[in-house]
């Protein structure tokens, strides 16, 4: 069982992850209902197309896009950065983000988040229910109660994905695709474990590092010189 844990550990199979063109594919069909939700003035598909942005230019986990707060983005605060306030182990770390995200989430919010306040989420839940959040302490009395708009929940995020995959012709997509492909390509651009290990907010490196393998070029180039040296293979096929 040890054995097993440590392989998966470090190694991410293809398809836990989209590549370039389907990326591409996806972004396209996203972007083409986004024109069309903005001449119709609805906000389903400039919603749809928010999350695909910010799951790709963030690597965000499934709930830490479900809990983001308008006082989380650039837009309020004015850095370069998403706060995430309730990462995994409930830990607050920041995530970099890019100029053309920020204008993309302050677009987004002019359209659908327009005089939210700064402790509202950034995503609602389309059944428009409210939640209550009770504050208890350890002797069980109830100290505060807090009314909150209904977030987005993980199972509505998931069914949206779900959809948005199936129209773009990708079939099975799911929040976690987003966050192994976002981590595999920075990781390839920079090639920086620790850059990848804090945006990704890691707390081990060798669970970074399994992001490491999935676009080992000089691995790549290795076994194509072993097939051309030693097995005498050429692009045509076998060399006789």
């Amino acid at each position: 069982m040890q054995n097993n844990r440590t392989i998966n550990q470090g190694y991410l199979p293809p398809d836990k992850y989209l590549k370039a063109e389907e990326i591409a594919q996806l972004y396209q069909m996203v972007c083409t209902e986004a024109d069309q939700a903005r001449k119709n003035g609805s906000k389903r598909g400039i919603i749809n197309w928010m999350l695909i942005e910010i799951m790709f230019g963030t690597g965000l986990r499934a709930e830490e896009v479900c809990n983001l707060q308008i006082r989380d983005l650039p837009i309020y605060h004015g850095k370069d950065v998403i706060q995430v306030r309730q990462g995994k182990g409930d830990e607050f770390r920041v995530v970099n983000v890019k100029q053309s995200l920020k204008d993309k989430l302050a677009e987004y919010i002019r359209f659908c988040r327009k005089g939210a306040k700064p402790g509202s989420p950034l995503f609602v839940n389309e059944n428009g229910q409210r939640t209550l959040r009770y504050r208890i302490s350890h002797k069980g009395i109830i100290t505060k109660r807090t009314e909150l708009t209904a977030r987005l929940s993980y199972h509505e995020l998931y069914m949206r994905l779900r959809r948005i995959g199936n129209r773009a012709g990708l079939g099975h997509l799911h929040p976690h695709k987003f966050r192994h492909t976002f981590l595999s390509f920075l990781y390839k651009v920079g090639k920086d474990l620790r850059n990848t290990q804090n945006q990704a907010g890691h707390k081990r490196p060798e669970t970074t590092a399994r992001y490491a393998h999935v676009f080992d070029d000089d691995a790549r180039r290795q076994t194509e010189a072993l097939y051309a040296e030693v097995y005498g293979l050429s692009g045509k096929g076998l060399a006789v």
